[in-house]
């Protein structure tokens, strides 16, 4: 006759996994574990979908693609619970999607809206700096206005001082920085 443990005698020990005890903290952490691994199954699957739907460099299959990624991250792990063959799939085709995201490379050829269509650039020449394209737009409103750019020099020996303005759009959590150099000669230009 076997004697009884304190362990045998709890009313809230139940058998876990190839026999052994689970324990409370176990029962709490299990789905708390759980809900977090899902979370980032939602975030990963849906950052996917958003990924096909504005980069893909197909136009006509965007959103063709980013419905069939939802559709198959959604029912693959369902139809293939055996040995998580689906869910295997799904985070390989995520591994694959995000790879070729990330090798993705910025462009500037790119259709801009007029206001910001042309990009300055600079020529330095020791300590004389010259910009082109600088905008310098004539605003008659916010959507109504004449484009001009300028090419200005300036002599970094005349720089007097730099100023640092952020613009708050509606939010503090979304803002611009803008960076103002002051010349001598009164002359001021902005990033």
């Amino acid at each position: 006759m076997a004697l009884a443990t304190p362990a045998d005698s709890c009313r809230f020990h139940q058998r876990g996994h190839r026999g052994h005890p689970i324990t409370m903290i176990q029962r709490f952490i299990r789905p708390v574990v759980w809900a977090v691994l899902a979370l980032v199954y939602v975030i990963a699957v849906l950052w996917t979908a958003g990924a096909l739907f504005f980069d893909l460099p197909f136009p006509s299959l965007r959103t063709l693609s980013a419905i069939v990624w939802l559709g198959g991250a959604l029912i693959l792990p369902i139809l293939w619970r055996r040995h998580r063959r689906g869910l295997l799939i799904v985070i390989v085709g995520f591994a694959v999607i995000l790879k070729w995201w990330l090798r993705i490379q910025p462009r500037n050829d790119r259709d801009w809206k007029p206001e910001v269509a042309v990009l300055a650039h600079a020529d330095i020449d020791g300590n004389r700096v010259t910009i082109h394209d600088i905008r310098n737009f004539e605003y008659r409103t916010e959507t109504d206005f004449t484009p001009r750019y300028d090419t200005r020099s300036y002599d970094l020996d005349q720089l007097k001082g730099i100023d640092l303005f952020v613009n708050y759009w509606g939010s503090d959590l979304i803002a611009h920085p803008i960076i103002s150099f002051d010349f001598a000669n009164n002359d001021h230009t902005a990033f």
